[in-house]
This record gives structure tokens, C-alpha cells and sequence, in this order.
């Protein structure tokens, strides 16, 4: 059976300027127990809205939610979130200023009506998985944004879920923080073996933690895979511009003849394909399978470093192209020719 089941979701917002605004249309998809399930998207594609009609704080205005066989959301049933045997952590931590570490831990126990030994076994367990037992007498104030982000993931923990959703958990902390979260929150996960939803969008975020990845575009679904599989075989060209850093180059090109054969041309480099004289062909080529050759195709509008890795930035042709570079010596206002070694065609 599968653990959660998502069919045919359709949500509209209403918004006193832009009237009525479909959020959600007709999104489906499966987890399967004990799985890390990773939303991916950008700003407004309705991932957020997702995330609270599967928690019960909303209600679909067409198709259901199945949690472990049970339907929890349609538009006639909507099972209370506290009956869902889930937990919800949120971007901005929310945790109780006035309380301790401990006491954010323990009130949703409390509410749970658990015991008071019961509820102290569960909190030190907790504390020791995220290694902060050192902070349960310390007040959110004193944290910082990565403590407080494990206090309110020990908040879900604590609770014993089925079910943890995870609403951008990372947004608010500092880079040179957010590589050890996904470690930790990954190892967690592990450890626990708790089925987690997560939503985000960052790319990086998403191929590190993800067991399985749905990237939604414009309240859709694009694509649902293993990450590495959407990564090497986008099935379109949004998913093929959005997934990794930088992400996929897509240029469209109209099929040309030579010599009677078809071919397609991007600056200096051609390549042969099937299909007709002047039919346009949508092609991806990823930064780091372009590599640089003198010549005078295209220019080199801005070079990025970053640590060991080198994007240079290219116009020519009517395209604009980002290529990794090995070497990192490319300069900003030299010409250079393409050699591209891999690519996938979108017909």
C-alpha cells in the first residue's frame, strides 16, 4: 500500500486584486514509506499550498489525499491536522520565545496528553539525536539560526510522526550553515526512518537530500524521478533550465541541409539530426559538457569564479550560454569557439 497518495489536486486562491487564481491543477503523485520526498520549484508554483492541504490547514477544491489508506483531504472530508499522525516544520522556525528549548519540545506532547516521564524519555532521546542537549535550558533568543532550526525539528520529532513536512526549513540560514543542516537533517531522517516531505527551491538542497524529486512548474507537475535520473534525462526544457547550477543551457535551432543531411548549427559547432529542412529543434546542453576553443563564435561577456570552478558566461549567435571551465583562464571580452562532447535533444 502506498503511504501517502496525492490524486488529481486542484486548489484556487482568491485575491481581491487578481480574482480568482488557480493554484494547484490536477497535481498527482505517491510516497512510499520511509522515503525523503523532495518538492522542488520555483516562487509561486503552488508547492507551499501542496504542503497545507496535506497537513489539513486547507481543503482542495477537486481530488483527494490518501495517508496510509485513509482519505484525509477532498472537498467533502477534511481530517483534522492533529488526527494525521504528522508533524510540520516551518521556514520560520516558530518556536515559543517565552519557552526553553525543553519547553518548546515538550508542549506538543503536553497537548498529546503524554506523561510527564514518557514525555522527559522523549525529549533527552531527541535531544541527543540532534545534539543539542546542551541547550534544552536555553531560550530561542540565545540560539542560533541553525540551533533553533534543530530545536524545531526536535519539536516534529518528539511527536513520534509517520509523516514530517518540511516548508523551506533552510531559508533563513547562512550559507557556510546550510551544507551541515542537510547533513544533519539527511542523517536524521536515516536514523529515524520517518517518511519525510520537504519543500524547496534550491536545487542544491533538493539533489542532496532527495530520495525521490517532483519539480512542479506553474501549479504542475514537471517531472518526478531519482534526482541523478531528472538531472542526466530532463523529460523538458523547463526542467532542463531550472535543475543544477548552473543550469541547463536551452536554445532552439532551426534544422539546416548540408550535404542533403540535416544538421543543426549553435556558432562554429553543428551536429546532425533527423527531421526536416527549417523545423525548429529544442536543444540542452549542460555548462560542463561545452568546452572552449579559440576562434571568435562567440564573446565572453563575464567570467564567475567560484572556489575551484569557473563559469564563463558567453553571446553569440542570438544565445546567450554559461560553459564550466576547467582551466580558469578565460577573460571577459575575449572570443572564443564551442566543442560540445554531450547533449540532449528535446523534439
Amino acid at each position: 500500500m502506498t503511504f501517502l497518495k496525492v490524486q488529481g489536486i486542484y486548489k484556487t486562491h482568491r485575491s481581491g486584486l487578481r480574482g480568482k487564481v488557480e493554484v494547484l491543477k490536477g497535481v498527482s503523485f505517491d510516497v512510499e514509506e520511509g522515503e525523503f520526498f523532495v518538492i522542488l520549484g520555483p516562487s509561486g508554483c503552488g508547492k507551499s499550498t501542496l504542503l497545507n492541504l496535506i497537513a489539513g490547514l486547507e481543503k482542495p477544491d477537486k481530488g483527494e489525499i490518501i495517508l496510509k489508506g485513509r482519505v484525509v483531504s477532498s472537498p467533502r472530508v477534511c481530517v483534522p491536522p492533529h488526527e494525521r499522525d504528522l508533524s510540520m516544520v516551518f521556514q520560520s522556525y516558530a518556536l515559543y520565545p517565552h519557552m526553553t528549548v525543553y519547553g518548546n519540545m515538550e508542549f506538543p506532547l503536553k497537548m498529546a496528553k503524554v506523561n510527564k516521564k514518557e514525555r522527559e524519555k522523549r525529549i533527552r532521546e531527541v535531544a541527543e539525536l540532534l545534539r543539542i542537549s546542551h541547550l534544552l535550558n536555553s531560550k530561542p533568543s540565545e540560539l542560533s539560526g541553525g540551533e533553533r532550526q534543530r530545536v524545531a525539528l526536535g519539536r516534529a520529532l518528539v511527536k513520534r510522526p509517520s509523516l514530517i513536512l518540511m516548508d523551506e526549513p533552510l531559508s533563513n540560514i547562512d550559507a557556510s550553515l546550510k551544507q551541515e543542516m542537510r547533513l544533519e537533517i539527511k542523517r536524521i531522517q536515516r536514523e529515524t526512518g520517518t517518511t519525510f516531505l520537504y519543500v524547496t527551491h534550491d536545487q542544491i538542497e533538493a539533489m542532496a537530500l532527495a530520495d525521490k524529486l517532483m519539480i512542479m512548474r506553474e501549479g504542475r507537475v514537471e517531472q518526478i524521478g531519482e534526482p541523478l535520473e531528472v538531472y542526466k534525462d530532463p523529460k523538458t526544457p523547463f526542467v532542463a533550465g531550472f535543475l543544477g547550477f548552473p543550469p541547463m543551457n536551452v536554445v532552439s535551432r532551426k534544422v539546416f541541409l548540408k550535404d542533403g543531411k540535416p544538421y543543426i548549427k549553435l556558432g562554429n559547432w553543428e551536429y546532425p539530426v533527423e527531421g526536416p529542412e527549417g523545423e525548429e529543434i529544442v536543444i540542452g546542453i549542460r555548462p560542463e559538457y561545452i568546452s572552449l576553443r579559440k576562434g571568435k563564435s562567440f564573446v565572453i561577456t563575464s567570467v564567475e569564479r567560484i572556489g575551484n570552478e569557473t563559469f564563463v558566461y558567453l553571446e553569440g549567435d542570438g544565445v546567450r550560454l554559461v560553459a564550466k571551465e576547467k582551466g580558469g583562464h578565460a577573460t571577459e571580452g575575449g572570443k572564443v569557439d564551442i566543442a560540445v562532447y554531450k547533449f540532449k535533444i528535446f523534439l
